[in-house]
């Protein structure tokens, strides 16, 4: 079965809250799970995607969904419940990165883990879902 990692992004985020003043906490905005890692591989793929987050554009849009959350949910496993994917571009990206490698035309990887069966519930905990490699 290869070893399973798991991948998380974090963010600083304002929990729900009557005031306004609450101060940010780090929660989890994408998760991916990824069956047949190995080697180099999640270290590659962490690469490819600090490298996709840096350029403007992406660094736009995920700053953006980030600020669109800002202050709607609880905090984890609290109402109101963070949703499966509360920054979907941010998400795209991660799996992206951690599923296809077109860099060398030689060397062509693609995972064949889905986009649909690879992302994670983002409020799911960095031990949940069973035994794992992962990044935690």
């Amino acid at each position: 079965m290869g070893q399973r990692y798991q991948a998380f992004v974090i963010a600083r985020v304002r929990p729900h809250s009557t005031d306004s003043s609450a101060p940010p906490r780090y929660r989890c905005i994408a998760a991916f799970h990824h069956q047949w890692c190995y080697g180099r591989l999640p270290l590659i793929a962490t690469n490819r995607f600090i490298t996709q987050v840096k350029q403007a554009n992406n660094a736009e849009i995920i700053r953006t969904e980030i600020a669109a959350i800002q202050g709607k949910y609880g905090r984890w496993k609290q109402e109101p419940q963070l949703p499966r994917i509360p920054c979907p571009f941010t998400a795209f990206l991660l799996a992206t990165n951690w599923s296809v490698d077109l860099e060398d035309p030689d060397v062509i990887y693609a995972s064949g883990v889905s986009f649909d069966n690879g992302t994670l519930h983002a409020d799911m905990g960095s031990r949940d879902g069973g035994k794992r490699s992962g990044l935690p």
